[in-house]
């Protein structure tokens, strides 16, 4: 066949098109496949991420806990020490009084 008739011109310019596509069609298909791990490797992170918060979450809500017990102790020891302090009160007053 004659490369360099009409029809040659048009079956070569035809071929390299088919071979430009072919091209595009790989470029297009290896795009995917870095898109894919990327996103991949996103999700990991995300799933990690979640992990690490859920973690943080359960540890702010222990030291919340802690804190109302501690709290909670702190006023019971206060009270105690107020009660302390008035039968400390009444001793000396009743020591008083045994002095009169």
């Amino acid at each position: 066949m004659n490369t360099n008739d009409e029809i040659g011109i048009l079956a070569q310019h035809t071929n390299q098109l088919l071979e430009g596509i072919g091209n595009m069609v790989r470029d297009v298909a290896s795009a995917a496949e870095t898109v894919s791990a990327s996103s991949q490797q996103l999700l990991a992170s995300t799933e990690e991420t979640t992990k690490t918060i859920q973690s943080i979450a359960r540890t702010n809500g222990e030291i919340a806990e802690g804190a109302e017990k501690t709290t909670a102790q702190m006023e019971n020891s206060l009270n105690q020490m107020r009660a302390l302090n008035q039968s400390s009160q009444n001793a000396s007053a009743n020591a008083d009084q045994v002095k009169s």
